[in-house]
């Protein structure tokens, strides 16, 4: 109820109608385009941007397997719940 209050007062919206999720807004004043990044924004874009590529590269390398995990999969059963005629 605040929140549609507070939408209802501002003047560059109206209210268009209601839908099954909540009511529906309208922009009616022409949009501002956002204003250009400046050298520490871009800085931190792009630190948050390699740690995100170091991150995944990261978790790709640990998906790989190896030698070793390969041949402790072999040895591992894969049969899960009782085996029949077996001691499991």
């Amino acid at each position: 109820l605040t929140a549609a209050t507070s939408l209802d007062q501002r003047n560059t919206l109206d209210g268009v109608g209601a839908t099954a999720r909540g009511d529906l807004w309208r922009v009616t004043a022409d949009v501002q385009p956002r204003a250009a990044l400046d050298d520490h924004q871009l800085a931190l874009q792009r630190l948050v941007t390699g740690a995100s590529i170091g991150v995944l590269l990261v978790a790709l390398l640990l998906a790989i397997p190896t030698a070793a995990s390969r041949r402790v999969a072999r040895r591992t059963p894969r049969t899960v719940g009782p085996v029949q005629g077996g001691t499991r």
